[in-house]
């Protein structure tokens, strides 16, 4: 009897040390760490600068607004994609295109897409991807006009002491992993860069 309590005892002590063991390979395999060295990044930056006058006082029609040449400096650190609405309003007729009253000298990098902006196109750009125009770090300067008359054709004295409206909005955003469809279906505010 001594034999088989001694037995059993064994038998416990050598099953409690095998699950001992098993259990410990088990949260070993399960629990293994490993630390990396520090990794740093660098967040890149979406930055232009507006730079340009327009006359703000009485016009009269064929008079060139432009007082300095309106234009974008590329101050962005990574590769963009830019464009801009032109809103055109008055107090007689309401909204209109630009071209309805005001002959211009826009520079023909920008082009008119349906959606009603003006995207930027211009040679110095990254056309490797289709039907993307990435702004290369290196472009400095952005032209965008330096000639606007209204059009005497069109505005005459019966115009006299109409209020007329240039409101000009750029919009920049990072060329890649983003497209201007997504930043539209998120309301996102470019002017605080967050979605509203």
């Amino acid at each position: 009897m001594k034999k088989n309590k001694l037995a059993l005892v064994l038998s416990t002590i050598t099953l409690m040390l095998t699950l001992t063991a098993i259990v410990t390979l088990i949260y070993a395999y399960y629990v293994d760490t490993e630390t990396t060295e520090p990794i740093e990044f660098v967040v890149g930056d979406v930055s232009f600068l507006y730079q340009g006058d327009l006359k703000e006082q009485l016009v009269i029609p064929g008079e060139n607004l432009v007082l300095t040449p309106l234009a974008l400096t590329n101050q962005s650190s990574i590769l963009t994609e830019l464009r801009m609405k032109i809103e055109v309003t008055s107090t007689v007729t309401g909204s209109l295109a630009l071209d309805d009253i005001f002959i211009h000298d826009l520079s023909s990098d920008w082009v008119l897409e349906v959606d009603g902006f003006y995207y930027y196109r211009g040679l110095d750009t990254d056309q490797t991807e289709i039907g993307k125009h990435k702004i290369l770090t290196s472009t400095t300067s952005i032209a965008i006009i330096s000639n606007l008359e209204l059009d005497g054709y069109v505005i005459r004295n019966e115009h006299e002491g109409e209020t007329i409206t240039v409101k000009i909005t750029f919009q920049a955003k990072q060329a890649d992993y983003v497209n201007w469809a997504t930043l539209g279906s998120q309301n996102y505010d470019f002017t605080t860069g967050t979605s509203s």
